[in-house]
C-alpha cells in the first residue's frame, strides 16, 4: 500500500492519473527528454481491467 492512496478510493482512473504523473516527473527529469513545445507534448495512459472495463487518463505536458 502507498501512502499516497491513504484514505483515496483508488479506482482504475485515479491509478490511471497517477502513473500518468508519475511518468510525466520522469520524463522532464531525464536527461536528453525534451518536454513542451520542442519536444514529448501529451501522454495517454490506458489501464485494461477487462476486455469490457477499461479507463485512460491523458493531458499534455509543459516544461516544469
Amino acid at each position: 500500500d502507498l501512502a499516497v492512496f491513504q484514505g483515496v478510493n483508488t479506482t482504475t482512473e485515479v491509478i490511471a492519473k497517477y502513473i500518468f504523473d508519475r511518468m510525466a516527473d520522469h520524463l522532464r527529469a531525464s536527461p536528453g527528454v525534451t518536454v513542451g513545445e520542442d519536444g514529448v507534448q501529451a501522454m495517454k495512459v490506458t489501464l485494461i481491467e477487462s476486455p469490457n472495463a477499461w479507463a485512460a487518463y491523458e493531458g499534455t505536458l509543459g516544461a516544469a
